[in-house]
């Protein structure tokens, strides 16, 4: 067991070091890691209810601010439109910002996902996206049952990883 020094002005005191030796230790362990886990997941609880409570706080705030916002973009806009008048200007720069147009790039929207991909394989398969994975344990079968090992697979041995699990 190592030791921990410690040092007072000019005189060192030697503490042998914790270390787990019997029942009770470990169970003094164990009861010490569920204390800490309980904590944490406290802290997590009232966390989330916190955060749950100031977005509703800003959501609430907020909301008489965002019908204005919407109120005078909806004043403005027909303005900013006569403004520029169709010319090469999109945008007028005012005192407190700019208001302008801005072209959006076209898209396309999807209704029926089954007729879409049903034309597309049919006409247009680059536009079909296929995603193959390997599942991992038809392979490990293989292993297990013929010893052959597939190209591009490496079996890892399991291990022993300690851990550690307390009442809830």
């Amino acid at each position: 067991m190592a030791d921990i020094a410690i040092e007072f002005d000019d005189e060192e005191i030697r503490k042998p070091e914790f270390a787990v030796t019997e029942m009770s230790s470990a169970h003094w362990c164990m009861r010490k890691i569920w204390e800490a886990r309980l904590r944490m997941a406290e802290r997590a609880d009232l966390a989330q209810k916190e955060l749950a409570r100031i977005q509703a706080w800003l959501d609430k705030e907020n909301a008489a601010d965002l019908e204005s916002v919407a109120y005078l973009e909806s004043k403005l806009e027909p303005w900013v439109e006569a403004a520029i008048d169709g010319g090469k200007k999109r945008s007028i720069n005012l005192p407190f910002g700019i208001a302008g147009f801005r072209h959006t790039p076209d898209k396309l929207e999807i209704k029926d996902e089954a007729a879409a991909l049903a034309w597309a394989k049919a006409n247009k398969p680059e536009a079909v996206k296929v995603r193959e994975s390997i599942l991992k344990e038809p392979l490990a079968d293989h292993i297990k049952t013929t010893g052959e090992i597939p190209d591009g697979c490496e079996p890892v041995p399991g291990e022993d990883r300690f851990y550690t699990k307390t009442e809830e």
